[in-house]
Formats: C-alpha cells, structure tokens, sequence
C-alpha cells in the first residue's frame, strides 16, 4: 500500500521472506559440449549455463523486477537492512529446500542483513544446532518461541490476522517495537488485510511501520524495474 509519507533518508527495511524468496531467479547446471581441441589435446568442455526460473506467476514476476534495484540500494548502504531471529528462521527452512547451489544467481547475494535481536542465535547464524529437517518440525519451533507473547499490541495483531498467520503477526508487531520504517512483503493476502483493516470506517487500524510490496517501495526511491535476463552461459 502507497503511502503518503516522504521516505527517510536511510529508512530501516525489513524484508519478508517472501521478498528474499523471489531473489533466487536463476538456477545453475553444467552443460557438456563434448570434446574440444586444446594444445595438440583433448578436453571435455562444458558451460555452466544459469537458467531463469519459471512458473513465478504475474504476481512473482512484476515484482521481482524490482529486486536488483532494492538489493543494490541495500549494498550501497542507502538503506539499513535489517533481520531478526523469526525471519532467520524462515529464510533457513527455505534455504534448505530450495534445490539451489552455490552457483545460483540470487539478487541478494552479498547483502548484509544488521542482526537486531538475536535471543537464540549464535555468531548471527539463525538455528545453528537444532537439527531441523522438515518445514512443520520447524514452523513448530518457532511458533514456540512467539507462543507466550502477551503483549497487547502483538494480541491486537493475532487478533485481526489469525493465528494461522501468528509469524505475519509477529513480523509487523517487531516492526513497530524496533521502529522499523518499511516492511516489505510480496504476500499479496497480507498486503490486502493491512490495506483492509486501515481503510475501514469503523475499528480502523494505523500502523507505524509502512506495509508495502516490493514495487511499492520501489516507487518511494525512484527504484527503476529491471527485466532479469534469461538463461546465462556464465563460465567455460
């Protein structure tokens, strides 16, 4: 949802997961193209061909077009980027079991995300010696760690989302406590209850934290949309 308010100057951004998600755009796979002459010998060669994912959907590909330009304004230090441990949490499940290499493209390779509150994390690294292997033992793990908070603004939050959205809940209750300027979702239900619950004419709701998809943002820093390119051969 576009908002009325001038940027900061360096705002403080929170991605969802869902953002971080759409960065991983190209997958990686060695090509062989047999042999070649080399020297008075032979060599097998191959390429390493970077393939652009498929299947993202409208939705997905508008806005993904405008994470190159997010992500370098995050590496040129135009914004404070920053994560927490329940963000952490799902960017490790989703890390695990996307079938990725090391050798994927992905826009927010090399972004450093400032740490704000670790309570369980060691050396910045999320869930290090848990020993999680399925998305429910560990949505389970860290539904735990946000069950007993009672405080009310988060309990106004759980209320209006649902519990089966009690991490959305969660993300924009720690968005306001840490006075963080933007979080930034391409979860489009999310996006249309915040725009929902602000725009009803009874039991209306503000919040301090501004709620936007990636496009939305994009438009509040003169972020231009790149078109990422199809499939690279990037190395013989």
């Amino acid at each position: 949802m576009t908002s009325c308010i001038a940027p900061a100057s360096k705002p403080i951004v929170l991605l969802d997961t869902s953002v971080v998600r759409l960065g991983h755009t190209h997958t990686t796979e060695r090509v062989e193209l047999g042999q070649r002459d080399w020297g008075g010998g032979a060599f097998q060669a191959f390429v390493l061909r970077r393939t652009k994912k498929t299947g993202m959907g409208e939705w997905n590909e508008s806005q993904s077009r405008f994470l190159p330009g997010i992500a370098e304004m995050a590496k040129e230090g135009r914004g404070d980027f920053v994560t927490y441990w329940l963000i952490d949490g799902e960017r490790l499940y989703n890390q695990r079991v996307r079938t990725r290499t090391v050798m994927d493209y992905d826009h927010f390779e090399g972004v450093r995300f400032r740490s704000i509150d670790h309570p369980f994390v060691i050396s910045g690294v999320a869930l290090p010696r848990i020993g999680l292997g399925t998305q429910q033992e560990l949505q389970s793990y860290l539904a735990m760690q946000i069950e007993f908070n009672r405080e009310p603004r988060f309990i106004q939050f759980l209320e209006i989302f649902g519990k089966k959205n009690s991490f959305d809940a969660h993300h924009l209750w720690f968005s306001e406590k840490n006075h963080i300027d933007y979080f930034v979702t391409a979860d489009r239900k999310l996006l249309r209850k915040c725009k929902e619950v602000t725009s009803r004419k009874s039991k209306r709701m503000t919040f301090s934290t501004i709620i936007v998809s990636p496009a939305e943002f994009a438009e509040q820093f003169a972020i231009a949309p790149s078109d990422p390119s199809g499939d690279i051969d990037i190395a013989w």
